[in-house]
């Protein structure tokens, strides 16, 4: 019999042996950042709170009464947990991956009834301001599932008030993941910006719907204007959604100079990593500079939840990567480097 601490026990050792094998495998493409999404399952006790606190619309009311029904204490332990997690992924990762900075976005998921969705929220935001580790937190799933399209304006001024509370976590949200084969065309034409305009967000992940957007030109100057940069997802994009790297409205954000960052979405499942992400994308844009995929990688420390000091330190490493790199080519010579420089978000 395996009591419950051993059972704990295992768990943190795995979460945190997987993170190493994340880190030793960003070191081997140069990587010198990492924001990796995370959470932990919600437990029966988890469960038990929510199910025992009514739905308020007063939100300040609800969020006190689900923390001093017992969920700040839960909330206290899995900022604990992930601590341990990368604790442990520090210690069994091999050198190279130790150098590589790692921190989380902690995401809530947004196909559940409103408190549910509010309770996972409330989480997120409690954990990441308890974590020098956990910068941000992030809203995901299905985009097109019933309760994330009847509820999606609901779920942005969740956000909005929690982030009132929590003024220094920091926002990113798949938002317009979607596209007319799995939305309709009433739901295309507002996620972005409500994402935005709602809720703040500083940076949207996958946008892929833009061009159904109302006023999308108006978005997306907005976005060039106020520095918020669109997470590039490519391979999730073709596999989910069905959209070729070709027919990509990235092409749509570069035009209007929105920031772009590529990133992967779960590299696992996907079979991807972050430099065939620049493969597809350069093969897919052949007019690209190298000087415009040079500023899409210094975007992803750029537009990253590091403290100032920390993008600095990285993006000086990332900077003497790169000429290093570009001081290989002579002219008139091809040389291929086997691991490219490259960061990711």
């Amino acid at each position: 019999m395996i009591c419950q601490k051993e059972v704990t026990s295992i768990y943190i050792y795995y979460d945190g042996e997987l993170i190493a094998c994340i880190r030793d495998l960003a070191a081997e493409e140069n990587t010198h950042y990492l924001e990796i999404m995370t959470s932990q399952t919600n437990s029966d006790e988890v469960r038990q709170i929510v199910e025992g606190v009514p739905w308020n619309d007063n939100l300040t009311i609800l969020r006190y009464n689900l923390l001093s029904a017992g969920l700040n204490e839960i909330c206290m332990q899995k900022a604990e947990k992930q601590e341990s997690y990368d604790r442990i992924s520090r210690d069994h990762a091999t050198p190279d991956g130790r150098n590589v900075t790692v921190r989380y976005n902690y995401e809530a998921l947004r196909f559940y009834p409103p408190k549910e969705v509010f309770s996972d929220l409330l989480q997120a935001f409690e954990i990441a301001n308890r974590s020098s580790i956990i910068q941000g937190i992030t809203l995901v799933g299905d985009e097109a599932d019933s309760y994330s399209i009847a509820d999606y304006h609901k779920h942005m001024e969740m956000i909005a008030f929690l982030h009132s509370v929590y003024p220094n976590v920091s926002l990113t949200f798949h938002a317009g993941e979607l596209t007319p084969l799995i939305g309709k065309k009433p739901d295309l034409v507002y996620h972005i910006a409500d994402a935005i305009n709602t809720c703040n967000a500083s940076r949207i992940g996958h946008g892929v719907d833009i061009s159904f957007e109302t006023d999308h030109e108006k978005i997306m100057a907005g976005m060039a204007a106020n520095n918020i940069p669109v997470e590039i997802l490519l391979t999730s994009n073709q596999q989910i959604l069905g959209i070729n790297c070709s027919d990509h409205p990235v092409s749509m954000y570069l035009e209007h100079e929105v920031p772009v960052i590529l990133a992967t979405d779960d590299p696992g499942v996907e079979g991807t990593n972050l430099t065939q992400e620049y493969v597809n994308f350069t093969i897919s844009h052949p007019s690209l500079s190298y000087e415009e995929i040079r500023e899409i990688n210094l975007n992803s420390i750029r537009y990253s939840f590091l403290p100032t000091e920390d993008k600095e330190r990285i993006i000086d490493g990332l900077l003497q990567d790169m000429e290093e790199f570009e001081e290989s080519f002579t002219p008139g010579s091809v040389v291929i480097q086997q691991n490219p420089v490259s960061s990711v978000t």
